[in-house]
Protein backbone atom coordinates (compact mmCIF):
# COMPACT_ATOMS: atom_id res chain seq x y z
CA UNK A 1 0.00 0.00 0.00
CA UNK A 2 1.84 3.30 -0.80
CA UNK A 3 1.28 6.34 1.07
CA UNK A 4 -1.13 8.00 -0.38
CA UNK A 5 -3.32 4.82 -0.07
CA UNK A 6 -2.56 4.99 3.30
CA UNK A 7 -3.49 8.42 4.13
CA UNK A 8 -7.00 7.38 1.75
CA UNK A 9 -7.24 4.68 4.21
CA UNK A 10 -7.16 6.40 7.43
CA UNK A 11 -9.47 9.75 6.04
CA UNK A 12 -11.92 7.23 5.31
CA UNK A 13 -11.64 5.69 8.61
CA UNK A 14 -11.79 9.46 10.33
CA UNK A 15 -15.30 10.18 8.21
CA UNK A 16 -16.69 6.38 9.45
CA UNK A 17 -15.92 7.82 13.28
CA UNK A 18 -16.91 11.72 12.35
CA UNK A 19 -20.47 10.99 13.28
CA UNK A 20 -19.40 9.82 16.80
CA UNK A 21 -16.81 12.43 17.65
CA UNK A 22 -17.19 16.26 18.85
CA UNK A 23 -14.08 18.76 19.11
CA UNK A 24 -12.75 19.28 22.53
CA UNK A 25 -9.87 21.10 23.90
CA UNK A 26 -6.73 19.97 25.19
CA UNK A 27 -4.01 21.86 27.75
CA UNK A 28 -0.75 20.34 28.32
CA UNK A 29 0.98 21.42 30.87
CA UNK A 30 4.52 22.85 30.84
CA UNK A 31 6.67 20.29 30.36
CA UNK A 32 10.45 20.27 31.78
CA UNK A 33 12.12 19.47 28.23
CA UNK A 34 12.23 22.87 26.13
CA UNK A 35 8.86 22.63 24.14
CA UNK A 36 8.37 25.27 21.32
CA UNK A 37 5.03 25.85 19.57
CA UNK A 38 3.83 27.06 16.17
CA UNK A 39 0.27 29.02 17.12
CA UNK A 40 -2.79 29.22 15.00
CA UNK A 41 -4.53 32.80 14.81
CA UNK A 42 -7.85 33.39 14.86
CA UNK A 43 -8.26 34.76 11.58
CA UNK A 44 -4.72 34.68 10.34
CA UNK A 45 -3.51 32.19 7.95
CA UNK A 46 -0.76 29.91 8.85
CA UNK A 47 1.26 27.71 6.91
CA UNK A 48 2.97 24.56 7.93
CA UNK A 49 4.55 21.34 6.59
CA UNK A 50 3.16 18.59 9.10
CA UNK A 51 4.94 15.16 9.22
CA UNK A 52 4.69 11.10 10.02
CA UNK A 53 0.80 9.08 9.57
CA UNK A 54 -2.05 10.10 10.77
CA UNK A 55 -2.71 9.19 14.16
CA UNK A 56 -4.68 6.14 13.09
CA UNK A 57 -1.74 4.19 11.62
CA UNK A 58 0.82 5.52 13.69
CA UNK A 59 4.29 3.67 14.26
CA UNK A 60 6.30 6.23 15.43
CA UNK A 61 6.63 8.11 18.53
CA UNK A 62 6.97 11.68 16.66
CA UNK A 63 3.81 10.74 14.44
CA UNK A 64 0.39 12.82 15.07
CA UNK A 65 -0.95 11.24 18.24
CA UNK A 66 -4.61 12.00 19.91
CA UNK A 67 -4.25 12.56 22.97
CA UNK A 68 -7.49 12.85 25.51
CA UNK A 69 -7.54 15.37 28.68
CA UNK A 70 -9.13 16.65 31.34
CA UNK A 71 -8.93 19.04 34.24
CA UNK A 72 -9.95 17.42 37.09
CA UNK A 73 -10.72 19.12 40.86
CA UNK A 74 -8.68 16.51 43.03
CA UNK A 75 -9.40 15.85 46.99
CA UNK A 76 -7.46 18.93 48.35
CA UNK A 77 -9.85 21.07 45.53
CA UNK A 78 -6.82 21.43 43.11
CA UNK A 79 -6.78 21.08 39.31
CA UNK A 80 -4.93 18.54 37.45
CA UNK A 81 -4.34 17.70 33.97
CA UNK A 82 -5.98 13.69 33.24
CA UNK A 83 -4.28 12.17 30.47
CA UNK A 84 -6.62 9.21 29.58
CA UNK A 85 -6.39 6.20 28.23
CA UNK A 86 -8.33 5.47 25.02
CA UNK A 87 -9.01 2.07 26.68
CA UNK A 88 -12.65 2.03 27.92
CA UNK A 89 -11.85 -0.40 30.48
CA UNK A 90 -8.98 1.88 31.97
CA UNK A 91 -10.08 2.31 35.66
CA UNK A 92 -10.91 5.98 35.27
CA UNK A 93 -13.37 4.93 32.43
CA UNK A 94 -15.19 3.12 34.68
CA UNK A 95 -15.53 5.19 37.72
CA UNK A 96 -16.67 8.12 35.42
CA UNK A 97 -19.47 5.54 33.39
CA UNK A 98 -20.57 4.06 36.81
CA UNK A 99 -20.77 7.84 38.84
CA UNK A 100 -22.54 8.77 35.83
CA UNK A 101 -25.18 5.79 34.84
CA UNK A 102 -27.95 6.97 32.97
CA UNK A 103 -31.23 6.29 31.72
CA UNK A 104 -32.98 7.50 28.29
CA UNK A 105 -35.92 8.98 28.49
CA UNK A 106 -37.55 9.52 25.09
CA UNK A 107 -40.16 11.68 25.90
CA UNK A 108 -39.14 14.38 28.15
CA UNK A 109 -37.89 18.13 26.30
CA UNK A 110 -34.24 18.24 26.68
CA UNK A 111 -33.85 22.41 27.80
CA UNK A 112 -30.94 23.14 25.59
CA UNK A 113 -32.21 21.53 21.90
CA UNK A 114 -36.28 21.94 22.46
CA UNK A 115 -36.76 18.45 21.38
CA UNK A 116 -37.80 15.19 22.99
CA UNK A 117 -34.90 12.87 24.55
CA UNK A 118 -33.31 13.69 27.58
CA UNK A 119 -30.55 11.94 30.28
CA UNK A 120 -32.30 10.97 33.26
CA UNK A 121 -28.62 10.23 35.60
CA UNK A 122 -29.26 7.60 38.24
CA UNK A 123 -26.90 9.13 40.67
CA UNK A 124 -28.07 12.45 40.31
CA UNK A 125 -30.58 12.35 43.11
CA UNK A 126 -29.22 9.20 44.81
CA UNK A 127 -25.81 10.12 45.32
CA UNK A 128 -25.53 13.81 44.23
CA UNK A 129 -22.15 14.66 45.63
CA UNK A 130 -20.80 11.92 43.74
CA UNK A 131 -22.68 13.10 40.50
CA UNK A 132 -21.77 16.69 41.16
CA UNK A 133 -18.17 15.70 41.56
CA UNK A 134 -17.77 14.24 37.95
CA UNK A 135 -19.79 15.53 36.04
CA UNK A 136 -19.22 19.61 37.13
CA UNK A 137 -15.95 19.18 39.61
CA UNK A 138 -17.56 19.86 42.33
CA UNK A 139 -19.10 23.02 41.44
CA UNK A 140 -22.29 24.02 42.83
CA UNK A 141 -22.84 27.11 39.74
CA UNK A 142 -20.99 25.52 36.89
CA UNK A 143 -20.48 27.00 33.86
CA UNK A 144 -22.02 26.16 30.69
CA UNK A 145 -18.17 25.26 29.31
CA UNK A 146 -17.43 22.74 32.11
CA UNK A 147 -17.27 19.71 31.39
CA UNK A 148 -16.10 18.29 34.57
CA UNK A 149 -14.44 14.67 34.03
CA UNK A 150 -15.29 14.45 30.42
CA UNK A 151 -11.93 14.29 28.43
CA UNK A 152 -11.35 16.52 25.53
CA UNK A 153 -10.00 15.39 21.82
CA UNK A 154 -7.20 16.67 20.43
CA UNK A 155 -4.22 15.44 17.92
CA UNK A 156 -0.82 16.66 18.66
CA UNK A 157 1.58 17.42 15.19
CA UNK A 158 5.12 18.06 14.21
CA UNK A 159 5.07 20.88 12.11
CA UNK A 160 7.42 23.32 10.32
CA UNK A 161 5.51 26.55 10.30
CA UNK A 162 6.76 28.85 7.21
CA UNK A 163 5.96 31.96 9.56
CA UNK A 164 9.07 31.11 11.55
CA UNK A 165 11.44 29.23 9.27
CA UNK A 166 13.87 31.30 10.23
CA UNK A 167 13.79 29.60 13.77
CA UNK A 168 13.46 26.06 12.21
CA UNK A 169 16.66 26.73 10.94
CA UNK A 170 18.71 28.00 13.39
CA UNK A 171 17.48 25.56 15.78
CA UNK A 172 17.27 22.65 13.63
CA UNK A 173 13.85 21.63 15.32
CA UNK A 174 10.32 21.01 14.46
CA UNK A 175 7.57 22.89 16.74
CA UNK A 176 4.12 21.94 17.92
CA UNK A 177 1.12 22.98 16.30
CA UNK A 178 -0.97 25.10 19.10
CA UNK A 179 -4.18 25.65 19.52
CA UNK A 180 -3.12 28.99 21.37
CA UNK A 181 0.05 29.80 23.53
CA UNK A 182 -0.54 31.82 26.72
CA UNK A 183 3.13 33.84 28.28
CA UNK A 184 2.98 34.31 31.52
CA UNK A 185 5.84 36.47 33.57
CA UNK A 186 7.20 35.65 37.31
CA UNK A 187 7.92 38.57 40.18
CA UNK A 188 11.30 38.07 39.00
CA UNK A 189 10.61 38.89 35.71
CA UNK A 190 11.19 35.19 33.84
CA UNK A 191 9.12 34.57 31.21
CA UNK A 192 7.13 31.05 30.64
CA UNK A 193 5.26 29.85 27.73
CA UNK A 194 2.24 27.93 28.63
CA UNK A 195 0.95 26.13 24.82
CA UNK A 196 -2.17 24.36 24.50
CA UNK A 197 -0.67 22.10 21.76
CA UNK A 198 -2.53 20.01 19.15
CA UNK A 199 -5.92 21.02 17.18
CA UNK A 200 -9.64 19.72 17.15
CA UNK A 201 -10.28 16.45 15.48
CA UNK A 202 -12.38 18.80 13.19
CA UNK A 203 -9.28 20.50 11.84
CA UNK A 204 -7.41 17.28 12.27
CA UNK A 205 -10.32 15.90 9.46
CA UNK A 206 -9.66 19.14 7.32
CA UNK A 207 -6.11 19.10 7.22
CA UNK A 208 -6.22 14.82 6.30
CA UNK A 209 -8.86 15.65 3.68
CA UNK A 210 -6.96 18.53 2.23
CA UNK A 211 -3.63 15.57 2.01
CA UNK A 212 -5.80 13.29 0.91
CA UNK A 213 -7.57 15.04 -1.99
CA UNK A 214 -4.25 15.97 -3.53
CA UNK A 215 -3.26 12.00 -3.56
CA UNK A 216 -0.83 12.31 -1.46
CA UNK A 217 0.43 12.51 2.09
CA UNK A 218 0.69 16.36 4.48
CA UNK A 219 4.46 15.62 4.35
CA UNK A 220 4.55 16.14 0.84
CA UNK A 221 3.38 19.57 0.49
CA UNK A 222 2.51 22.81 2.59
CA UNK A 223 -0.90 23.17 3.94
CA UNK A 224 -2.84 26.56 5.12
CA UNK A 225 -4.53 26.71 8.00
CA UNK A 226 -7.11 29.23 9.25
CA UNK A 227 -8.41 29.78 12.71
CA UNK A 228 -12.04 31.03 12.61
CA UNK A 229 -14.08 32.18 15.78
CA UNK A 230 -17.17 30.84 14.34
CA UNK A 231 -18.47 27.45 13.05
CA UNK A 232 -16.46 25.47 10.91
CA UNK A 233 -14.05 26.85 13.51
CA UNK A 234 -11.38 26.27 10.91
CA UNK A 235 -10.42 26.05 6.88
CA UNK A 236 -7.98 24.40 5.28
CA UNK A 237 -6.37 24.82 2.36
CA UNK A 238 -3.27 22.64 0.42
CA UNK A 239 -0.49 24.11 -2.05
CA UNK A 240 -2.40 23.10 -4.69
CA UNK A 241 -5.25 25.07 -4.05
CA UNK A 242 -4.04 28.39 -6.13
CA UNK A 243 -6.93 30.19 -6.36
CA UNK A 244 -7.67 30.45 -2.80
CA UNK A 245 -3.85 31.00 -1.75
CA UNK A 246 -2.85 34.00 -4.62
CA UNK A 247 -6.86 35.57 -4.09
CA UNK A 248 -7.92 35.01 -0.54
CA UNK A 249 -5.13 33.48 1.90
CA UNK A 250 -2.54 35.89 0.38
CA UNK A 251 0.18 33.65 1.51
CA UNK A 252 3.12 31.71 -0.20
CA UNK A 253 3.24 28.05 0.07
CA UNK A 254 5.71 25.14 -0.86
CA UNK A 255 4.91 21.90 -2.60
CA UNK A 256 8.69 20.60 -2.66
CA UNK A 257 9.80 17.35 -0.94
CA UNK A 258 11.20 17.83 3.23
CA UNK A 259 15.04 18.22 2.21
CA UNK A 260 17.36 15.90 3.83
CA UNK A 261 18.49 18.28 6.71
CA UNK A 262 15.31 19.25 7.06
CA UNK A 263 14.32 15.73 7.85
CA UNK A 264 17.04 15.65 9.89
CA UNK A 265 15.90 18.88 12.54
CA UNK A 266 15.06 17.35 16.27
CA UNK A 267 10.84 15.87 16.17
CA UNK A 268 9.36 15.96 19.57
CA UNK A 269 8.18 12.29 20.82
CA UNK A 270 5.03 13.11 21.56
CA UNK A 271 4.40 9.52 23.54
CA UNK A 272 6.61 10.79 26.17
CA UNK A 273 5.09 14.20 26.30
CA UNK A 274 1.65 13.11 26.68
CA UNK A 275 1.91 10.11 28.97
CA UNK A 276 -1.33 8.39 30.57
CA UNK A 277 -1.86 9.64 33.72
CA UNK A 278 -0.05 7.47 36.48
CA UNK A 279 -2.08 5.06 38.92
CA UNK A 280 -0.23 6.51 41.41
CA UNK A 281 -0.90 10.18 40.24
CA UNK A 282 -4.76 9.22 40.51
CA UNK A 283 -4.65 7.50 43.75
CA UNK A 284 -2.26 10.39 45.22
CA UNK A 285 -5.21 13.06 43.78
CA UNK A 286 -8.51 11.26 43.86
CA UNK A 287 -7.96 8.76 46.12
CA UNK A 288 -10.24 9.92 48.97
CA UNK A 289 -13.26 10.35 46.54
CA UNK A 290 -12.52 6.99 44.91
CA UNK A 291 -13.39 5.56 48.51
CA UNK A 292 -16.69 7.62 48.81
CA UNK A 293 -17.53 5.96 45.08
CA UNK A 294 -16.95 2.75 46.39
CA UNK A 295 -18.78 3.29 49.49
CA UNK A 296 -21.71 4.74 48.43
CA UNK A 297 -21.69 2.08 44.89
CA UNK A 298 -20.35 -1.08 46.61
CA UNK A 299 -17.59 -0.98 44.43
CA UNK A 300 -14.10 -2.28 44.96
CA UNK A 301 -11.99 0.66 42.45
CA UNK A 302 -9.62 1.79 45.73
CA UNK A 303 -8.84 -1.41 46.37
CA UNK A 304 -8.01 -2.29 42.33
CA UNK A 305 -6.53 1.44 42.70
CA UNK A 306 -3.91 0.90 45.49
CA UNK A 307 -2.65 -2.35 43.30
CA UNK A 308 -2.36 -1.05 40.08
CA UNK A 309 -0.22 1.54 41.93
CA UNK A 310 2.14 -0.79 43.63
CA UNK A 311 2.74 -2.88 40.77
CA UNK A 312 3.20 0.19 39.04
CA UNK A 313 5.70 1.68 41.49
CA UNK A 314 7.30 -1.94 41.35
CA UNK A 315 7.22 -2.29 38.10
CA UNK A 316 9.38 1.40 38.10
CA UNK A 317 11.90 0.81 40.61
CA UNK A 318 12.90 -2.75 38.77
CA UNK A 319 13.83 -0.27 35.90
CA UNK A 320 15.47 2.46 37.92
CA UNK A 321 17.46 -0.31 39.28
CA UNK A 322 18.39 -1.83 35.98
CA UNK A 323 19.53 2.06 34.82
CA UNK A 324 21.77 2.59 37.81
CA UNK A 325 23.34 -1.05 37.26
CA UNK A 326 23.95 -0.27 33.54
CA UNK A 327 25.38 3.31 34.70
CA UNK A 328 27.21 1.49 36.98
CA UNK A 329 28.42 -0.44 34.62
CA UNK A 330 29.05 1.91 32.50
CA UNK A 331 31.52 4.13 34.80
CA UNK A 332 33.54 0.87 35.57
CA UNK A 333 34.15 0.61 32.21
CA UNK A 334 35.36 3.70 31.39
CA UNK A 335 37.31 3.80 34.42
CA UNK A 336 39.28 0.55 33.35
CA UNK A 337 39.82 2.07 29.83
CA UNK A 338 41.68 5.32 31.44
CA UNK A 339 43.75 3.42 33.43
CA UNK A 340 44.89 1.45 30.39
CA UNK A 341 45.63 4.50 28.42
CA UNK A 342 49.17 5.24 27.73
CA UNK A 343 48.37 8.75 28.25
CA UNK A 344 45.42 10.40 30.43
CA UNK A 345 42.60 11.21 28.82
CA UNK A 346 40.07 14.16 30.06
CA UNK A 347 37.26 12.19 32.42
CA UNK A 348 33.68 12.88 31.52
CA UNK A 349 31.55 13.98 34.35
CA UNK A 350 29.44 11.15 35.40
CA UNK A 351 26.33 11.41 37.40
CA UNK A 352 26.71 10.01 40.83
CA UNK A 353 25.18 6.46 41.54
CA UNK A 354 21.55 6.83 43.44
CA UNK A 355 22.91 5.35 46.33
CA UNK A 356 25.72 7.76 46.47
CA UNK A 357 22.88 10.91 46.39
CA UNK A 358 21.32 9.20 49.28
CA UNK A 359 23.94 9.23 51.41
CA UNK A 360 25.60 12.18 50.72
CA UNK A 361 22.44 13.96 51.79
CA UNK A 362 21.96 12.08 54.82
CA UNK A 363 26.00 12.33 55.74
CA UNK A 364 24.76 16.32 55.28
CA UNK A 365 22.25 15.94 58.27
CA UNK A 366 18.96 15.73 55.98
CA UNK A 367 16.94 14.83 58.86
CA UNK A 368 13.63 12.83 56.32
CA UNK A 369 16.46 11.66 53.41
CA UNK A 370 15.33 8.05 54.47
CA UNK A 371 11.56 8.66 54.64
CA UNK A 372 11.93 10.64 51.04
CA UNK A 373 13.80 7.54 49.86
CA UNK A 374 11.21 4.98 50.94
CA UNK A 375 8.05 6.60 50.53
CA UNK A 376 8.90 8.90 47.08
CA UNK A 377 11.78 7.60 45.71
CA UNK A 378 10.09 7.67 42.32
CA UNK A 379 9.81 11.46 41.95
CA UNK A 380 13.79 12.19 42.69
CA UNK A 381 15.92 12.67 39.70
CA UNK A 382 19.42 13.82 41.48
CA UNK A 383 20.70 15.25 44.66
CA UNK A 384 23.43 18.03 44.38
CA UNK A 385 24.65 20.60 45.61
CA UNK A 386 22.21 20.85 48.43
CA UNK A 387 19.68 20.67 46.27
CA UNK A 388 17.02 17.88 44.67
CA UNK A 389 15.64 18.18 41.02
CA UNK A 390 11.88 16.57 41.55
CA UNK A 391 10.86 14.38 38.93
CA UNK A 392 6.79 14.20 38.38
CA UNK A 393 4.64 10.50 38.40
CA UNK A 394 4.77 10.89 34.35
CA UNK A 395 8.53 10.69 34.09
CA UNK A 396 9.20 14.16 33.63
CA UNK A 397 11.80 17.12 35.47
CA UNK A 398 10.12 19.13 37.41
CA UNK A 399 11.01 22.84 37.23
CA UNK A 400 11.74 24.90 39.82
CA UNK A 401 9.32 27.14 39.63
CA UNK A 402 6.67 24.23 40.33
CA UNK A 403 8.67 22.96 43.93
CA UNK A 404 7.07 24.39 46.72
CA UNK A 405 9.67 26.04 49.22
CA UNK A 406 10.02 24.83 52.45
CA UNK A 407 8.25 26.99 54.77
CA UNK A 408 11.12 26.77 57.63
CA UNK A 409 13.09 30.58 57.89
CA UNK A 410 16.15 29.16 57.81
CA UNK A 411 15.82 26.02 55.09
CA UNK A 412 16.18 26.71 51.78
CA UNK A 413 14.88 23.33 50.47
CA UNK A 414 12.35 22.64 48.06
CA UNK A 415 9.77 19.97 47.84
CA UNK A 416 7.63 18.49 45.37
CA UNK A 417 3.64 18.97 45.96
CA UNK A 418 2.72 15.25 46.38
CA UNK A 419 5.78 15.27 49.06
CA UNK A 420 3.93 16.03 52.43
CA UNK A 421 7.53 17.33 54.41
CA UNK A 422 10.80 18.67 53.82
CA UNK A 423 13.50 16.49 53.26
CA UNK A 424 16.27 18.23 54.83
CA UNK A 425 14.64 19.87 57.70
CA UNK A 426 12.13 17.39 58.41
CA UNK A 427 9.14 20.08 58.26
CA UNK A 428 5.80 18.83 57.90
CA UNK A 429 3.27 20.36 55.65
CA UNK A 430 -0.47 21.01 56.36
Amino acid sequence: MTRAEQFAAAKAQADADELARKERGNFTPPDYEDVFYAPLETDKVKVFRFVGMPYTIRSEPTDPKLVLSSWITDDKKKPFICKWSEDKDWIMWRIFNDVLKYTWDKDAINPSTGKPGIKVYTNAIKFPSLFNRVRYNGKDKPSPYEKGWQPSKAVVFNALSRDDYDWHIENKSFKLIAKKVNETEDDKGVKKVYGEPGVGVTAYDMILKAAVEEHGAWDDFDIAVRKLDDDPWYEVYSFFDSRKIEKELGCTMNGDPLTAEELSWKMFDLDKLNKISSYRKIMSRLGEFIKEVDGCLKTKYFEELEKLAADEKAKYDAEKTTEQDEATEEVAKSKAEEKKAEAPKARTRTPASTGDMWETAKAEGWKAIDELKEKHSEFVFTIANGKIVYKDDEGNAVPKNQTIPCSEHNCDCDTYELIDFCPKCGTRFV
